[in-house]
């Protein structure tokens, strides 16, 4: 019995690590033209954060700042 406990919070442990880390964020851009924008990004905040200021520096003609909410 005491076996089956420490498998069983061992798995939870590992669910809840791993589920926890990425999270849904969201990116705002203003458009150079007037306007906004917003796409949800899935990822770790870092990698969010350098995937939202990416979208301004590929599209600079289009978007003038992006960042995340």
């Amino acid at each position: 019995m005491k076996k089956q406990i420490k498998i069983a919070a061992v798995a939870a442990a590992v669910v809840l690590s791993l589920s926890s880390c990425k999270k849904t964020y969201e990116c705002h851009c203003d458009k150079v033209g007037g306007g906004d924008e917003h796409f949800d990004i899935k990822a770790k905040e870092a990698d969010a954060e350098t995937e939202c200021k990416a979208k301004q520096t590929a599209s600079p003609t289009v978007y003038s700042k992006c960042m995340l909410e």
